[in-house]
C-alpha cells in the first residue's frame, strides 16, 4: 500500500467505492503543528466503513493509532508524531464509500473546556463544555513529592455539549488536580484544573 501524500488543510474524496475488505490511504506530514488537528468525515456514515489512523516519526515508528467509526461531526486527532497516516477501510462484505470525503486541518484547540470546578468538602464540581467524540475522562492527582500523577477517578463523558461531572474525592487528595480525556479517534488531551472556592 502507498498512500496518497498530502498538505494540511486538505480535503480528499473516494472517487469509487471501496471493495470489500479494502482500504485506501493518505499521508501527511505534522511537523509544523503544535498541538493537533481536527477531522470531518461527510457522505454516508454506515458502521461498516471505518476509519484507521497511525501517527510515526520520521523512520516510521508507531507513536500513535486509533479505529473508530465515521460519524459526522468534527474529531480531533493530537499531534503524536511527524506524520499521520489515514485510512479509509470497508469492512463489509459489499462496495461501500463512493462520494465520502474527509477534511483536515491544524488546531491548537482541546476537545473539552473547563468552565468551572469548585471543590467542597472533598466533592469536585466539574462544569465541562466538550465536542463531540470524547470516550472518557480521567481525574489526577499531581503530588509533591511524586514525580507521577496518581488516579483519583475515571468517568464516561456524557457527550457534545455542557455538562456538570460531580466527583467524591478520596480524604487527602492533596496537592494539583489533572484531567485528561481519550477521544474515540484514539487521542488523548489534559490540563490542570483551576480550582476555585465555594460560594459562600
Amino acid at each position: 500500500m502507498a498512500p496518497a501524500s498530502g498538505t494540511l488543510p486538505a480535503v480528499w474524496m473516494l472517487d469509487t467505492s471501496l471493495a470489500p475488505g479494502e482500504m485506501a490511504g493518505w499521508k501527511f506530514p505534522l511537523a509544523d503543528l503544535s498541538a493537533g488537528l481536527k477531522l470531518e468525515f461527510s457522505g454516508e456514515a454506515t458502521p461498516e466503513l471505518r476509519l484507521f489512523h497511525v501517527s510515526t516519526d520520521d523512520f516510521g515508528r508507531v507513536k500513535g493509532m486509533g479505529l473508530c467509526d465515521l460519524k459526522p461531526g468534527a474529531m480531533t486527532l493530537p499531534k503524536s508524531g511527524e506524520w499521520l497516516w489515514v485510512f479509509l477501510w470497508n469492512t463489509s462484505d459489499s462496495e461501500a464509500g463512493a462520494g465520502s470525503a474527509l477534511t483536515l486541518w491544524s488546531s491548537d484547540d482541546a476537545p473539552f473546556e473547563v468552565t468551572e470546578s469548585v471543590l467542597n468538602a472533598g466533592v469536585l464540581d466539574l462544569h465541562l463544555r466538550e465536542e463531540a467524540g470524547i470516550a472518557d475522562y480521567a481525574l489526577w492527582a499531581l503530588r509533591e513529592n511524586s514525580k507521577e500523577p496518581s488516579p483519583l477517578a475515571t468517568f464516561a463523558s456524557e457527550g457534545e455539549g455542557e455538562h456538570l461531572y460531580r466527583l467524591t474525592l478520596p480524604p487527602k487528595a492533596g496537592g494539583g488536580l489533572r484531567l485528561s480525556c481519550r477521544t474515540l479517534a484514539g487521542g488523548a488531551y489534559a490540563t490542570e484544573l483551576p480550582l476555585e472556592e465555594p460560594a459562600p
